[in-house]
């Protein structure tokens, strides 16, 4: 038997289920139009990343990066489908891209004030799947598992969405729930995959 070093395991643990995330929710980025909410978010998730441990460094407020990373992504995510509705995709890039522009940089702002720490904020930028952690990994098997169960369960009538999201409306469907749980969703898949590769490679595996 071959004796397999644990961090290896754990980065094969980890590509599985990072490529399950980008798979699913990668068709779905592709057939909604989101493109640009993938690379909004992963820079969303950078600075909430940051934010967390600006916290924990500079007040002493234990606060887990990869907790701020997803609640700054799901922020960015439902605040450009509040102020646009589940129908106007050019508006919701337009909001997209301010949010990116900002998150970026309060993520540089932050980075600079803790500059002993900055390098945790920095492996979500550039990622190394050989340092996930067995935490990490819990966290990342819950999160894909509460996404795939939503997909299983909903998957009608989101791909219904996706493609005629008027259609999905005149036929009954709460378009604009849906569209907000969708982009979410998508979010959600954002973080997982940017703990394990980064965020500079999180558009190639969610959108190529």
């Amino acid at each position: 038997m071959i004796d397999m070093p644990e961090y290896i395991l754990r980065a094969i643990i980890g590509i599985i289920l990072i490529s399950v995330n980008a798979s699913v929710m990668g068709s779905f980025v592709v057939f909604r139009g989101t493109a640009f909410m993938v690379a909004g978010a992963s820079h969303a998730a950078l600075a909430g990343a940051a934010f967390a441990v600006l916290l924990s460094v500079n007040y002493g407020i234990n606060f887990d990066p990869m907790l701020g990373a997803l609640l700054s992504a799901l922020a960015l995510a439902l605040l450009s489908a509040h102020s646009t509705g589940p129908f106007s995709r050019e508006k919701m890039n337009i909001n997209i891209g301010v949010g990116f522009a900002l998150s970026m940089s309060l993520a540089l702002l932050i980075i600079t004030m803790i500059r002993e720490a900055s390098s945790r904020v920095w492996s979500l930028l550039v990622g190394d799947i050989l340092l996930l952690t067995s935490k990490d990994l819990v966290q990342i098997l819950l999160m894909t598992i509460v996404s795939l169960v939503i997909v299983a369960v909903l998957y009608n009538d989101l791909i219904f969405l996706s493609f005629d999201p008027e259609s999905a409306l005149a036929y009954g469907i709460r378009a604009g729930a849906l569209n907000y749980l969708l982009l979410a969703l998508i979010s959600v898949a954002v973080v997982i995959v940017m703990r394990g590769v980064g965020a500079i490679l999180v558009y190639a595996m969610l959108v190529a």
